[in-house]
């Protein structure tokens, strides 16, 4: 027979390709507002298609019409997030990877020192997960201290989730070998963990 799809696993596979993973998200795949918002962000191709050949046809007139009214916004965001830099010229300042600047600290990075303009930050960790990914690539870059701090705080968290994954298979296990198939299930009901005490 045809085998059912398990809505966990799939989004769990589109993160790894993606890399892009809300934690609102996380245990509810099969909620029907997660899939309307995965639904949003991986549309159909022939929908992706129409979107292509409409804007062959709309671009230039909406360019025509809007472009002038805000093209000096798009130059000042430009010239703010464009840094000078020794034996490199003008760059993309996030690509400086200054956490205390850009950093969000909800995904290890520095708090930001307070100087910065609001909005200047990177949202959902997008410089952190940017950095590691480029360390991955480049080993033998010098982070710097912020990096390597970022970098550690990483490691400890990759830890503390491994462990917490050993230790819930572990009392599984306990619980299926110690009482049978009917302690098995609950576990797997109770996610691990001992059911509450009745009464």
């Amino acid at each position: 027979g045809r085998r059912r799809r398990d809505p966990e696993e799939t989004l769990r596979k589109a993160a790894a390709a993606t890399h892009y993973f809300p934690a609102r998200w996380a245990g509810r795949a099969h909620a029907p507002a997660v899939r309307r918002e995965v639904a949003r962000l991986f549309p159909p191709k022939a929908a992706l298609l129409g979107t292509e050949l409409a804007s062959l046809l709309f671009a230039p007139l909406i360019l025509g019409v809007s472009l002038p009214r805000c093209a000096q916004r798009v130059v000042d965001f430009i010239e703010s997030r464009t840094a000078e830099t020794e034996g490199l010229g003008a760059v993309c300042a996030y690509g400086l990877f200054e956490f205390d600047k850009h950093g969000d600290p909800a995904y290890a990075a520095p708090a930001a020192r307070g100087g910065g303009a609001r909005g200047e930050g990177c949202r959902e960790g997008k410089l952190e997960k940017s950095f590691v990914s480029f360390q991955a690539m480049h080993p033998d870059w010098d982070a710097g201290a912020a990096g390597r701090s970022l970098l550690g705080a990483v490691a400890r968290f990759q830890q503390r989730s491994l462990q917490a994954q050993a230790q819930a298979q572990a009392q599984q296990a306990l619980l299926a070998g110690s009482q049978g198939p009917a302690a098995t299930a609950a576990a797997a009901h109770w996610g691990g963990h001992a059911p509450p005490a009745a009464g």
